[in-house]
C-alpha cells in the first residue's frame, strides 16, 4: 500500500486490512513530507524522476516481498511511470489499483500514471464524469461508528476544522462579524510557522485575529470526533477546485450531525435532506439561525453504513482479496 500521510488516515486502512488478516507493507507516497519536497514534485517532478525511480525501487526491494496479493495506492504523487512499469514487470499478475482523494486540478500529474493500473477511482465526481474513472467517495473511520450510543452536550452552535488554506480564514472571520454571538469552534491547522507566515507576506490573506484559531499540529482522530460531537453544525468549506466531499464530512455524517457546507455537489448524495445540510454561497456565506436550532432529522443506518471504511473497502479493493 502506498499513501501520503495525510491525517493518519493510511494507519487507519493499514489497521483495518491487518484485522482482516492481511499484511500490509506501508510506504509513503512521497519520499519526504517537506513542504519544499512536496513542491517540488507538484510543480515538476519529472526534474527528480531518477531520485524517485531509486527511492521507490529501494524502497520495494527492501520488504523482499516475491509475490504481493494487490498493489494499492492512493494519490501515488511520487510514483513515475517509469516505476509503475517496473512494478508491473516485477509483480507480473498483481492487480494495481489507484484512489484519488484529491481533484485532478490539484494533481494534473498524476494522470499520466493511470495506464499502468487495473482500476483507477476517485472520490471527485466531476473527475469520475470527465476522465472516465470509477467514482468511489471517501469514508469515516471507525470509531465514528454511529451505533455506540452516549449522551451529547452541544457546546458549540458550530464547528470548523480543516487545513488553512485558500479563503477559508476569510470567510470564517466574516461569519464571526455577522453572527457575534454564534458559538463557533474554529481549528485552522498549518503544517509549517515558516511557510504559513510567507504566505501571508506575499499572498496578502487576512491574518487570523485570534491566533489561538491557528495551530502547527494535526488534532488525532479522537480530538476531531470528540468537538463534532460537541457541536450543533458541522462547518465545510471546500476547495473550489473538487467536488469530491471531504472526510469531515463524511465524519459528520457517521456522528448524525447537521452539516453548513459551500459544496452544492452534496445534493445529489443519497444521505442529503434540506432539513440537515445548508448550502452556502462563498461569496456571501450566511447561516440561517433557524437551521442551527432545529435538531438533526434521523437517517437510516443503512444509509450511514454506505460510507463507512467497510463499504470503501468492498467498492475499491475487496473483490482483489
Amino acid at each position: 500500500m502506498v499513501a501520503p500521510h495525510y491525517f493518519n488516515y493510511d494507519v487507519v486502512i493499514k489497521e483495518y486490512l491487518e484485522d482482516k488478516g492481511f499484511l500490509v507493507d506501508l510506504i509513503n507516497d512521497r519520499p519526504y513530507d517537506s513542504n519544499f519536497f512536496k513542491a517540488i514534485i507538484r510543480l515538476n517532478r519529472s526534474i527528480i524522476n531518477s531520485f524517485l525511480f531509486l527511492h521507490y525501487q529501494n524502497q520495494i526491494l527492501k520488504k523482499n516481498v516475491k509475490i504481493y496479493d494487490l498493489i494499492f495506492v492512493i494519490q501515488g504523487e511520487g510514483l513515475i511511470p517509469k516505476l509503475l512499469k517496473w512494478l508491473r514487470l516485477k509483480y507480473i499478475g498483481t492487480p494495481m489499483v489507484c484512489y484519488l482523494w484529491d481533484s485532478i486540478m490539484n494533481k494534473p500529474m498524476l494522470i499520466e500514471n493511470f495506464p499502468y493500473f487495473d482500476r483507477v477511482i476517485t472520490f471527485d465526481s466531476d473527475d469520475a464524469k470527465r476522465l472516465h474513472l470509477e467514482f468511489v467517495p471517501l469514508f469515516f473511520s471507525p470509531e465514528f461508528d454511529i451505533l455506540k450510543k452516549e449522551t451529547r452536550i452541544n457546546k458549540y452552535d458550530l464547528c470548523f476544522i480543516g487545513s488553512f488554506h485558500t479563503d477559508r480564514a476569510k470567510l470564517i472571520q466574516n461569519l464571526k462579524k455577522q453572527a457575534p454571538d454564534l458559538k463557533l469552534f474554529t481549528y485552522f491547522y498549518s503544517p509549517s510557522r515558516i511557510i504559513f507566515y510567507a504566505r501571508q507576506f506575499f499572498q496578502k490573506d487576512i491574518l487570523l485575529k485570534k491566533l489561538h484559531d491557528l495551530h502547527f499540529r494535526k488534532l488525532s482522530h479522537s480530538q476531531i470526533m470528540s468537538f463534532i460531537k460537541k457541536s450543533k453544525v458541522v462547518l465545510d468549506i471546500h476547495n473550489a477546485n473538487q467536488s469530491g466531499l471531504t472526510m469531515r464530512t463524511i465524519e459528520a455524517l457517521a456522528l448524525q450531525k447537521k452539516i453548513a457546507t459551500t459544496n452544492a455537489n452534496i445534493k445529489n448524495y443519497d444521505f442529503y435532506l434540506p432539513e440537515n445540510i445548508c448550502i452556502l454561497d462563498r461569496n456571501k456565506l450566511s447561516i440561517p439561525n433557524a437551521f442551527i436550532k432545529k435538531p438533526f432529522k434521523p437517517l437510516h443506518k443503512n444509509i450511514i453504513k454506505r460510507y463507512n471504511l467497510e463499504t470503501f473497502y468492498q467498492s475499491t479493493i475487496g473483490h482483489y482479496l
